[in-house]
């Protein structure tokens, strides 16, 4: 997937990832924190630590390698 179409499942809650990611188990989400907060993006990484505000790179943006992950992971 492209991250048109990868947008579209961020906003519908699923967590995605680039297939050319080194770190295992590493996905980003979307989440709004509290009903005053605008909604962000959430970067979980390979150690298992959520980084909230995460931006795509041009490489992220233009990459064909998105998928949707599996919903093992627990959000922070």
């Amino acid at each position: 997937m492209n991250f048109e179409a990868i947008l579209s499942e961020l906003k519908a809650g699923h967590r995605v990832a680039r297939l050319g990611w080194n770190g295992a188990n590493q996905f980003v989400y979307m989440t709004r924190f509290t009903s005053e907060c605008l909604p962000c993006f959430i970067l979980r990484n390979a150690q298992g630590k959520s980084q909230p505000g995460w931006v795509p790179s041009i490489g992220d943006l233009l990459a064909e390698d998105w998928g949707i992950v599996s919903e093992g992971y627990k959000e922070c």
